[in-house]
């Protein structure tokens, strides 16, 4: 059960950075995909790349 936990938690983040991604019109799917390989850093790089909100 403790391992599914950080899991559960990479594929949230997964999802809220492709709906955010997907509101800021970016490319939603490659943000998506890069969270869910790299989560550390994919968050940090999506953060820094992200577009302001139209």
């Amino acid at each position: 059960m403790i391992r599914i936990i950080p899991f559960i938690a990479q594929i949230l983040f997964a999802l809220l950075v492709f709906q955010d991604a997907k509101e800021r019109r970016m490319n939603y799917w490659l943000w998506a995909a890069v969270v869910l390989v790299i989560p550390i850093i994919g968050i940090i790089l999506y953060f820094i790349q992200r577009k302001p909100k139209f």
